[in-house]
This record gives C-alpha cells, structure tokens and sequence, in this order.
C-alpha cells in the first residue's frame, strides 16, 4: 500500500475493446450470470461471470451506441437504464442482439429535449430509480451543471415529465431515502443542499428539505 513500485499480479483479468481508443464507462449486471459493460462507444455482454474469468465469454453488442455517464446505468429488474450520445437507451434479458444502429431510442418522444442537452458536461448526468420511474438530471441548453430532471414512468410506458431548475440548483445527485413512511426522491445541490422532489396536483416540484 503506497508504493507504486511493488504490486501483486492480479488473477483473473482481461481486456475489453483491446487496441482501441474506447474506455469503460459503467458496468451493470444482469439475469442468467451475465454483465453489461457499457464502454463510452459500445456495449459489451460477459456470460458466466460466477466462476473462473477464465470461462467468461465476450460478446461486443454494438459499437454505435456507447454509454455518456456512469451514473444513468441503472438496473431495473431485467432492464438496465442509461444514457448515451443518441438518447436514452434500455437493454433486456435476451433483446441484446437488437441493440443496433438502428435501434429506436426509449427517449424518441422526448427527442426535442434530448438534442438541448449540453453534451459537453453531460458525462455528470445522474439518474436514479423509485416508484417505478427513472428520473434523470442533465444539463440543458448552455447550461454545465445538471438543470433538467426527465421522469420515465414504467407503468405508462412513457416520459411523464420534464422538470427544469434554476442554474443555481446544480443537481449533483439524486437520491432515495424514507419520507412519512415512503421512499422518495431528493435533489441533492452541488452546494450541499437537499429538496425534496413531490409531484402536487399533477406537477412536479421541489420543495427545501
């Protein structure tokens, strides 16, 4: 520990995208003893990650579509949830090999609000999971900190919601943690402030906790 001249070899490991410019973003698992390995421009399957590394086996999904911020991976039963360059994109338990070029993002209906992202400091963007709905804070219009929070209701099968704030919020997370007896979203400021996120009469707010 400390001296970074003395190492142990570490067991076990191996290379995705060998040779090329592309770097790991985030990592989800999913059913069936399997990893998603979401790399900044493609997508990655690894079976049989219980056992010995020496058995996985690799399988590069698509090299159009890659992931922008590890914090939007979010696993959702057979789901995982994340955001790339092209929208917002899902992948399920045994869809893998229609993950393509081609493939419709989640985010289609939304597609007006996802090209005001200010993908420059995008790579911030957080999501999080409650209640059946993803929630995702990103940077809108010029905009470096995260301003905006997009609301995907499961149940619906469809985006309920786009909730912009005031630059100064600067969303740095959004977490999940018990309020009168219910899990709840909160808003966390880069400035070490905490809101509460509520939906009142049909909208969306946030209200200082």
């Amino acid at each position: 520990i400390f001296d970074p001249y003395t190492y142990d070899p570490i067991l076990n490991q191996f290379r995705l995208t060998s040779g090329g410019a592309d770097k790991v973003v985030g990592m989800s698992p999913m059913l069936q003893d399997r990893l998603v390995v979401l790399c900044r421009g493609s997508v990655h399957l690894i079976d049989g990650i219980s056992g010995s590394l020496d058995d996985t086996v690799q399988t590069e999904i698509t090299r159009e579509i890659g992931c922008v911020a590890r914090k939007t991976i979010k696993e959702i039963g057979s789901t995982v949830m994340w955001l790339s360059d092209q929208g917002v994109y899902t992948i399920s338990y045994g869809d893998e090999l229609n993950l393509r070029a081609n493939a419709v993002p989640i985010s289609e209906p939304i597609e007006n609000y996802i090209r005001l992202i200010n993908w420059e400091y995008a790579e911030d963007s957080v999501a999080v999971y409650n209640d059946d709905r993803y929630y995702l804070a990103v940077p809108l219009g010029s905009s470096k900190v995260n301003n905006a929070v997009f609301v995907y209701n499961f149940l619906n099968q469809g985006w309920e919601s786009v909730d912009t704030y005031p630059a100064e919020m600067d969303i740095f997370d959004l977490v999940i943690a018990p309020k009168d007896g219910v899990n709840q979203v909160f808003i966390m400021s880069r400035g070490g402030a905490l809101h509460l996120h509520s939906n009142k009469n049909g909208q969306d707010e946030y209200e200082v906790y």
